[in-house]
């Protein structure tokens, strides 16, 4: 984690942005800036980078199934693999075009934001999918951290760190 010393010019909004099985990327860790700009090829994946952000905030502000519900179910979200061909040794038949699919999908955002008494705080916000089948999943994981920072230092202000049992979407 990156985690700038306030010494330094504190940058509020997002800082951090941490994908897995999301759409085309496999996994990305990437740091933000107060401009940060995505360059690349077609078909790279730097789209999927912006819709992440569209669906953690829906996700926040919505509601989990109805993040998905936009972005077109759990299918649309997961990352798909490469066809596969499996042959059957016993009739030799092939099946080919199946596609693998993540069985786990994870967002998670960090950000630095200015309290109205001028405090400065990072918050860290993030949840893991695991799909059950092809149309649902649940939630295995969600947590928020919130933390004030003091010079160089953090201090846990306020939080929260989830493995629900049955949250099935």
């Amino acid at each position: 984690m990156n985690i700038q010393p306030l010494n330094e010019p504190v940058h509020r909004g997002l800082t951090h942005l941490r994908l897995l099985n999301f759409r085309s990327i496999a996994a990305a860790d990437i740091a933000l800036t107060p401009l940060t700009i995505f360059v690349g090829p077609n078909a790279s994946g730097k789209s999927n980078i912006l819709r992440s952000l569209s669906f953690l905030r829906n996700a926040l502000t919505l509601q989990l199934n109805t993040a998905l519900d936009l972005e077109g179910g759990l299918s649309s979200v997961r990352r798909k693999g490469p066809g596969v061909r499996i042959t059957n040794r016993h009739t030799e038949s092939e099946i080919s075009g199946i596609d693998f699919q993540a069985p786990e999908i994870g967002l998670s955002v960090n950000c630095v934001l200015e309290s109205t008494e001028g405090q400065w705080r990072q918050v860290e916000y993030g949840f893991q999918l695991k799909a059950i089948d092809p149309l649902r999943c649940r939630v295995v994981r969600e947590r928020c951290l919130v933390y004030l920072l003091d010079g160089a230092k953090r201090k846990a202000s306020a939080g929260f760190d989830r493995r629900p049992k049955s949250t099935t979407i």
